[in-house]
């Protein structure tokens, strides 16, 4: 089976002592690969959210404001108090349309700074 190849803006090169910088209460991951659960474990991933939602499952694609808003209410999520990362800016101005905080991913560093001045202490 192919796996998606680890973009290096994720942090490192897959390192899994990178996902520190992720961890989160809550999280929710979008994907449109049909095989994203394999791919999160692959890369030492899967644990970062409770709950993985795949578009493919879903029957629709990122940027489509309907994923959003599907996986706001299945996870009871407020669009005001939820905050959408991802690497592609097209996407996370998507949940900014829905009301969502968005932050485009860079790398663990930047990602850390962004959660601390909205006063999320990792």
């Amino acid at each position: 089976m192919a796996r998606i190849p680890w973009r290096p803006q994720h942090g490192g090169d897959g390192d899994p002592r990178h996902r520190e910088a992720l961890r989160a209460a809550v999280g929710a991951v979008v994907e449109c690969d049909p095989s994203p659960l394999g791919d999160l474990t692959f890369h030492g991933i899967r644990d970062l959210a409770d709950r993985v939602f795949c578009s493919a499952d879903i029957g629709l694609a990122k940027p489509d404001p309907r994923v959003y808003e599907f996986v706001a209410e299945s996870a009871s999520l407020v669009p005001e108090r939820t905050l959408y990362l991802d690497d592609t800016e097209s996407w996370v101005e998507a949940g900014r349309r829905l009301g969502m905080r968005g932050h485009v991913y860079d790398t663990p560093a930047v990602l850390r700074r962004h959660l601390a001045e909205l006063g999320v202490e990792l």
